[in-house]
């Protein structure tokens, strides 16, 4: 096209006037030698400009000038310039032009003046602006949001952006919050993160509901999420957005502990109470057919006597079973042989019809630091074996010794075992399975008065010489201080 135009200037003559960018020639002084269409439209100079000195034209303001003036000077001692500048009217207005400024020589290599393209940027400058303040505003709300927010890049599952209240929750920097991948910190497998990304990226904004983050310190948290699907340029990211609940979950974790409690207390009563009601209606129909016996029925108001005691007790133990978590406990020395043999005495008094054949093996001098309500623990074990046998002369009994770190416990029986099904819920509060044994609550009881202590109960099978299958429960608690 330059070859073409040289050879005939009526090509360039029109290519020169009906081009989209505003074009002046400068002569080395700076007077205006020549100009197409748009750069009269452009300068809105009811002047002939030709001639005269841009300065001369009255269209820019003073620092416009100088700005021009500037180029007009580089433009000479470099040959060539490109900028983008704001341009200020005379008459109050503005408009943003890419200029690309070049030195214009003769056939001869001599320097003629400068010619300049002039294109107006106006809008794309004005929208680039606008999208930048916006971009601002985002950054600055995102910044200073309460929720915890994080740019995700899902081709390379890293993690772009993330605000301070994300950083400050998982206890990361910005710069490492860059670094990491998304499940560096998502307690998920990476199975279960895709397919979320995979929701999001196919519904284009997701609720994930609860999940849960991993702190840099180990700590898990509990959020509620929820994402949607964004771009920059050619790259898919994901905008997440979290809330953390873990306050809210520990407040609903409590309530349904509370209301667990709460039915555990009036299982609780209706078990041991029905056990012990069941001793009392009992014994007083056997008084009906003893009154020839002074000795017998002596004995036996003895014993109805003992349960209503018990009755009362039973109501006092809800109390101190309510208080577990809260109240400290109340340390004694006792000797483990006594408090076995107190517990299978409250026992023994629900079967006084039967021969019970018992061994206390516990060593004389055996003193463990508990509470008194560990016998409530054996007692229920105790109570328990007896029940479940079938055997007309039930057999249990009860060996300890100690250990470096605490001290052993097994309460044995001849009862015929527990199945592998009632092993593993045996401590199960509402269980089905042993509740048919007739074993209620009391499990759970055993088994809280245990942990309370620090310790751990489990049940495993045994066979004796004779082939007779029994049960053997056995109780580590550790060595406790009592305070000073």
């Amino acid at each position: 096209m330059t070859k073409a135009a040289d050879h005939d200037p009526e090509i360039f003559q029109t290519v020169f006037n009906s081009a989209n960018d505003a074009i002046i020639a400068l002569d080395p002084s700076g007077s205006v030698l020549l100009l197409n269409p748009k750069a009269r439209e452009y300068l809105d100079t009811h002047t002939d400009p030709i001639g005269k000195k841009v300065s001369e034209l009255g269209v820019f303001e003073e620092t416009t000038m100088a700005n021009l003036r500037e180029l007009f000077s580089e433009t000479l001692e470099r040959g060539k310039v490109e900028t983008e500048m704001e341009l200020f009217f005379s008459k109050g207005v503005s408009s943003w032009a890419k200029l690309s400024s070049a030195v214009m020589k003769d056939q001869k290599g001599k320097e003629t003046g400068i010619i300049i393209h002039l294109t107006d940027i106006t809008d794309l400058k004005r929208s680039s602006m606008e999208l930048m303040e916006s971009e601002e505003k985002y950054r600055a709300t995102v910044e200073q949001s309460m929720e915890n927010i994080y740019i995700y890049d899902v081709e390379t599952k890293s993690i772009v952006e993330s605000n301070k209240a994300i950083q400050d929750l998982l206890g990361y920097s910005a710069e490492e919050m860059k670094s990491m991948r998304a499940s560096d910190f998502i307690a998920h497998d990476d199975r279960n993160i895709i397919s979320k990304v995979e929701e999001v990226l196919r519904k284009g904004h997701a609720f994930v509901g609860e999940r849960r983050y991993r702190k840099k310190n180990g700590e898990l948290v509990d959020v509620e999420v929820s994402a949607s699907r964004i771009t920059q340029g050619k790259r898919t990211m994901l905008c997440v957005v979290s809330r953390d609940i873990t306050e809210r979950k520990r407040y609903q974790e409590q309530l349904i502990e509370e209301k667990t409690r709460a039915e555990f207390y009036l299982d609780l009563l209706a078990h041991d109470m029905g056990n012990l009601l069941h001793g009392i209606q009992n014994g007083i129909s056997a008084l009906e057919i003893v009154r020839s016996d002074p000795a017998m029925e002596r004995r036996i108001i003895s014993m109805v006597k003992s349960l209503a005691d018990r009755s009362m007790r039973l109501a006092n133990n809800v109390i101190t079973f309510s208080r577990m978590r809260e109240e400290k406990l109340d340390l004694e020395r006792i000797h483990l042989k006594e408090l076995a043999e107190g517990a299978f005495k409250k026992a023994r008094e629900f079967f006084y019809e039967l021969d019970i054949d018992f061994r206390n093996d516990v060593p004389e001098d055996l003193v463990i630091v508990c509470e008194r309500m560990f016998e409530e623990a054996l007692y229920n074990l105790f109570h328990n074996s007896i029940r479940v046998q079938e055997n007309k002369i039930p057999v249990l009994g009860i060996r300890a010794r100690r250990t470096p770190r605490g001290t052993k416990i097994e309460v044995w029986d001849k009862g015929g075992g527990i199945s592998d099904d009632m092993k593993n819920s045996l401590f199960t509060r509402y269980s089905e399975v042993f509740k048919r044994k007739h074993t209620g609550v009391g499990m759970t009881v055993i088994h809280m008065i245990v942990a309370r202590h620090g310790g751990t109960i489990m049940v495993e099978n045994r066979t004796w010489e004779e082939g007779i299958e029994g049960a053997s429960f056995m109780i580590w608690i550790p060595h406790l201080e009592l305070e000073r």
